[in-house]
């Protein structure tokens, strides 16, 4: 591994709510979502095309596809349990077969997820005063995985459990790229490592 490691975003213990949502748990949650996908990205900036398609030994997914598939996971959930399509501007970040993957730069994937945050998930969620309303797919499209109905709150905490988990394996697969990241629990925090 290299022994230049790239700054580590800080820990963060406090997230403030996002102003202007109906419901004030909503708004937590999704400035929780916004401070582990800027984690993700800070992971995934500096990485090359290469880097970003590759699937390091034991991996059977690249970084690249994983970013697609948590940006592409909020835009599926979301639409189906409340019916809301995807702003003409975004339409198209859906692939009709989501494999493969078209291939994106950091900065694209990193644009990607921020526009379908900010232009689809948070005016959509702001707007949401019930979260704990039981929601069903509409009749011909129903939720993935046999799925029978979903909360707004169950989907917003599967979403942080979604990029917690997923960021983590990126975490992983880029230090098994050989590029090096200050993580908090380093030999400056542990002590050195024998």
């Amino acid at each position: 591994m290299s022994d230049d490691k790239k700054q580590g975003r800080p820990r963060r213990y406090n997230f403030a709510p996002i102003p202007n949502y109906a419901n004030a748990d909503a708004a937590v949650y999704v400035g929780m979502l916004d401070e582990l996908s800027e984690r993700v990205f800070d992971l995934i900036a500096d990485l090359s095309d290469d880097d970003l398609q590759a699937k390091p030994t034991g991996c059977v997914n690249s970084i690249q596809m994983l970013v697609s598939h948590m940006t592409w996971g909020e835009t599926t959930w979301l639409g189906l349990a409340t019916g809301e399509p995807l702003p003409p501007d975004l339409a198209d970040i859906k692939p009709s077969d989501r494999f493969p993957v078209m291939q994106r730069s950091a900065a694209a994937l990193i644009e990607e997820a921020r526009n379908v945050r900010e232009g689809y998930t948070k005016p959509l969620i702001s707007r949401i005063e019930d979260i704990d309303a039981v929601l069903t797919a509409a009749e011909g499209q129903p939720f993935p995985r046999g799925v029978k109905s979903v909360s707004i709150r169950g989907l917003l905490l599967h979403y942080i459990w979604h990029w917690t988990h997923h960021g983590g394996q990126i975490g992983l697969m880029r230090r098994m790229l050989d590029h090096g990241y200050a993580w908090s629990m380093t030999p400056s925090v542990t002590g050195p490592v024998a």
